[in-house]
């Protein structure tokens, strides 16, 4: 397996405001980044409802500009720099769906950005972010080692550095997602949230601002659970880091206000997958499968006859990994006998 490098990302000091001063933050920024954003739907899934013995809600992040729930941090990042900033240009570090995000948005703009990318990252989020103007630069195995390099070039050539997660302007631009699904769907009991960086920090802070009685509940990949790599269809483990990516911005408002958090292994993500893709026509990224992973889990039995919303956080998946993860998954349903003989 990886080693914890690839997924913990390094510690970066900021302050977030109380979820009763940020919840006006929040607000403002959806009125600035509403025109250049999809209001994306969340819609009940009736399959998942069935089968988890709850009212599951989807909200469709995956339809977003650029394939990810990142369009809206990147976009609210961008309209809160100087005119200097926006002249220099900006530089970030990501794995993919933020770079992607962040050079949509600046070659509509007309903003200079180079995205600093580990070699790990996905070949296809590289060549969109390309043809979205950003001048891409692999430098790294892993996460830690690219963005250190990125800053570095920020210090040196004076561009503003934006971080996928340990930025204000984007943690008010995720929150975005909450308020939405706030307007689609009443009287909710819970939200799952991938992850626990700035999609998990902006979510809360308005949720628990707007209805402090709806829980929270953070999700991520158990990355210490080897698996058997001598099993057929076995995922392998660079791909399955990728789920792991993180952020460490929301670690003091997980510990106050993130109701529960829990820790799901690949299969679960990977039979998400395959169901989401056969029942409700949707091909997301590991990421985005991790809360209806969860909601099977024994530790969320308390949902059950409950009104739930999972964020699916994107699709930006290519084909390739995109097969072997639902191979894995027929696999494990013993849907692939005939192969193995």
């Amino acid at each position: 397996m990886a080693p914890r490098s690839w997924w913990k990302r390094p510690i970066l000091k900021l302050i977030l405001p109380k979820p009763e001063n940020a919840l006006h933050h929040i607000e403002e920024t959806l009125r600035k980044i509403q025109h250049g954003i999809i209001r994306t739907p969340c819609v009940k899934s009736e399959f998942f409802s069935k089968l988890m013995d709850m009212e599951i809600y989807l909200k469709k992040e995956n339809l977003q500009y650029t394939g990810s729930f990142k369009a809206r941090g990147a976009l609210s990042a961008i309209k809160n720099l100087s005119k200097l900033e926006k002249i220099n240009g900006i530089v970030a570090v990501s794995s993919g769906n933020h770079a992607l995000a962040l050079a949509y948005h600046a070659m509509h703009l007309g903003i200079p950005f180079t995205a600093v990318m580990p070699s790990s990252a996905s070949n296809v989020k590289i060549r969109r972010s390309q043809e979205c103007g950003a001048n891409v630069l692999v430098n790294g195995k892993f996460f830690e080692e690219a963005q250190s390099y990125a800053i570095k070039l920020a210090n040196k050539s004076g561009l503003k550095y934006i971080d996928s997660d340990d930025n204000t302007s984007v943690v008010f631009g995720q929150g975005t997602v909450a308020l939405e699904i706030l307007k689609d769907v009443a009287d909710i009991d819970a939200i799952l949230v991938p992850g626990t960086g700035g999609l998990i920090a902006g979510t809360t802070l308005a949720i628990k601002a707007k209805n402090p009685n709806i829980k929270i509940i953070g999700v991520k990949v158990d990355m210490n659970v080897d698996s058997d790599n001598k099993e057929p269809f076995n995922i392998p483990a660079e791909f399955l880091a990728s789920v792991g990516d993180t952020g460490t911005i929301a670690a003091e408002l997980v510990k106050s206000q993130v109701d529960d958090f829990i820790y799901v292994n690949a299969d679960m993500v990977a039979v998400a997958m395959l169901h989401l893709f056969e029942h409700d026509n949707i091909i997301v990224e590991c990421s985005a499968a991790v809360g209806l992973a969860a909601l099977r889990s024994e530790k969320l039995k308390y949902l059950q006859g409950k009104k739930v919303v999972t964020v699916l956080t994107g699709g930006n998946i290519e084909m390739k990994d995109f097969s072997l993860v639902l191979n894995r998954a027929r696999f494990l349903q013993n849907r692939l006998a005939n192969c193995m003989r």
